[in-house]
Parts: structure tokens; C-alpha cells; sequence
């Protein structure tokens, strides 16, 4: 018998040997004076134990079956051992196991696969997002073992729109001025101009002489973005372009699994995978290309708004033409707002 409902007892063997009103019991236990009365009724008739839930230990009549544990149990021991919980649950329901995210995290505990996470306390203040598509693009590049040593390395190169979440991610062999150019291309064609774009301090983007920058130089990247007109903003810290390390973080995460579930060993293999793979449970990618903006379709990976609601996703533009990345490109800049079809692609 837990506390509280010792708490009732006592007040209530006091109604029952008069020395206090229904009513009064009543106001002292917070309900109403009818719920005294079925109390009452009951420990006169079963006695103390008329207190205690009738189902106080005794299984759950919406427990998921036995069997179904065992084979979800299996199922991750088996091919799922490093996924979390999440992650496991979306695969797990793709092969018919269908078990929410936290039974199936209460099982694992209870079997010893999964530990509780604790969550740290933020500890600076999230700068707000940009109000429309386009205002600021981060850009950056993730060096990660994707393919767990069964093949050729590869870099990461992803561009995320600050407002919408909106990614464009492609895979290369190296991080370099060209790689980089291209994947800015990539994104010209498909989404037009943005105002701003934020990167980190690599010498790509800022000119250095050992190790020391150059306050007075430009690097091929930066002639680039003051041809087209595109403002250049270096991060002074990793923290502050936060949107797209937590990108990394999560790509890291579920794209190296599903490449090694593709058994992705090559070029073809790692971009056909990163072409129907899920950023998120709410942003699936779709194979780049399909808008005929001249990047390969089996070489790019897209994935649709992250879906935070504080933030419009129909304020962007579209580019008119673009010869080249180093030449003059003649756009529309992102700040104008246009419908929504046109400028979220599901």
C-alpha cells in the first residue's frame, strides 16, 4: 500500500468510527463527497485492502505478445546492435516488427543492449533562425569513415538553409576548392542565389599563409561568391554554424548504417544508398538531379524542410541563368518571396 493511499485510510477509519463527517473527509481528501461514500462502502464491505488497485501487479491487459518480443529482441541483436532506439524502431517496422520507439527502448534496457542517455544542459542560447529560404546557407564538409573501410574515402560536402532545414549533400573524394564549387553550382541551379553563406575558416574560404590569415587576399571561393554577389560569413567557432554539425551528426549516424545495410562498397553503391536514405523521420532524401539542374542524378541527395513550424517555408528564389560558378551568373536573389510550390520540393 503506497503512501497516499495510507493517507486515505486514515481519514476514512475516522469517518468510520464517526468521529469525522463525510463532507469533511471529503474536503480534507479532495474529492467529492459520493467518492467518500463509495469508499466507504467498499472497506466496509472488503476490508483495508479495498484500497488498492484491483490490478496492482498483475500484467497489463495492452502488453505487446510475448513472441513479438523475443523476434524484435532477435531482430536487433542481429543486425541492429549499434542503432538507438529510434532509429531501430523505423527499420524494425520495415521488416514487419512493428514496436514503438520507447517499448522497444524499455526492452532494451531491461536486456541490457541499451543504456539511458542523459541529456546535457544547453550551454549558450541557440541563435533564431533567418525568417525566409535563402537568407543564410551554411556550408561545409564531413570527414567520416562512410564506408567503415569497405571501400574508397569519401567527404561529405552538405549545404543547409538556415531557415527550412533544407539540405543538398553530395559525396566526394576530397574537400578542395573544386569539390566545393560544385556542390555551390549544384545548389545555383536548383534554388538560385543565396543572400548569405556561412563556412568555417578552412583555406578554402579564407586565405592563409602558415596557418596565419590574410586579411587582404581572396581565395578562388570567395572571388566566386563576390562575382555572383553572395555575402561570405566565416565562423569563428564550430558552435556557431551549429545547423549543419548537428546535420553531420546525424548523417554520421544513420547514413554509415545504411550504407554498410546496402553493403554500398563503391562510388555507384554510396550514392544510390544516399539517394533513398532518411535524414530524419521527417526528411526523406530523393535522388538529386531531378529538376534538371546539371548535377548527376546518382550523385546528389536532397532532403525536404525539417519541418519546424516557427519558420515559413515558401520565401525563396529560382535562377534564371547560370553559366558558370566563376563567372558572372545573372539570378534572382532568395529574399523575394514566390509561392510555395515553387519553392519547397517535396
Amino acid at each position: 500500500m503506497s503512501q497516499k493511499e495510507r493517507d486515505v485510510l486514515k481519514f476514512m477509519h475516522a469517518v468510520l468510527r464517526g468521529e469525522r463527517s463525510q463532507a469533511e473527509a471529503a474536503r480534507l481528501l479532495d474529492k467529492s463527497v459520493r467518492q467518500v461514500r463509495r469508499i466507504q462502502r467498499r472497506l466496509q464491505a472488503d476490508g483495508d485492502q479495498a484500497l488498492v488497485h484491483g490490478l496492482r501487479g498483475r500484467p497489463s491487459n495492452h502488453q505487446a505478445d510475448a513472441d513479438l518480443r523475443q523476434a524484435v529482441v532477435a531482430a536487433y541483436r542481429q543486425r541492429y546492435a549499434d542503432f538507438g532506439p529510434t532509429f531501430a524502431s523505423e527499420k524494425l517496422a520495415a521488416e514487419g516488427l512493428c514496436v514503438g520507439t520507447q517499448t522497444l527502448r524499455r526492452w532494451l534496457i531491461a536486456e541490457g543492449m541499451w543504456q539511458r542517455q542523459r541529456r546535457r544542459e544547453p550551454h549558450r542560447s541557440r541563435r533564431p533562425r533567418r525568417s525566409c529560404f535563402g537568407e543564410l546557407v551554411h556550408m561545409d564538409a564531413s570527414i567520416h569513415d562512410w564506408l567503415e573501410g569497405r571501400g574508397e574515402e569519401v567527404v561529405l560536402i552538405s549545404m543547409i538553409d538556415d531557415a527550412t532545414n533544407r539540405i543538398l549533400a553530395r559525396f566526394y573524394p576530397a574537400a578542395t576548392t573544386e569539390t566545393h564549387l560544385d556542390l555551390l553550382g549544384c545548389w545555383l541551379r536548383r534554388y538560385g542565389r543565396p543572400a548569405a553563406l556561412y563556412t568555417d575558416r578552412h583555406s578554402i574560404f579564407e586565405p592563409q599563409d602558415k596557418g596565419h590569415a590574410l586579411t587582404d587576399a581572396v581565395t578562388q571561393f570567395g572571388r566566386a561568391l563576390r562575382e555572383l554577389g553572395v555575402e561570405l560569413i566565416r565562423a569563428h567557432s564550430p558552435q556557431a554554424k551549429g545547423r549543419i554539425e548537428r546535420s553531420f551528426g546525424t548523417a554520421q549516424d544513420r547514413w554509415v548504417k545504411e550504407l554498410r545495410l546496402a553493403g554500398a562498397r563503391n562510388a555507384e553503391g554510396r550514392q544510390r544508398t544516399a539517394g533513398t536514405t532518411a535524414a530524419g523521420p521527417q526528411s526523406p532524401l530523393q535522388q538529386g538531379g531531378a529538376r534538371g539542374d546539371g548535377c548527376a542524378p546518382s550523385a546528389g541527395s536532397e532532403a525536404r524542410p525539417g519541418g519546424d513550424p516557427e519558420h515559413p517555408r515558401g520565401a525563396g528564389g529560382v535562377a534564371t541563368t547560370t553559366r558558370c560558378v566563376t563567372t558572372t551568373a545573372s539570378t534572382n536573389c532568395c529574399r523575394r518571396r514566390i509561392p510555395e510550390s515553387a519553392a519547397v520540393e517535396w
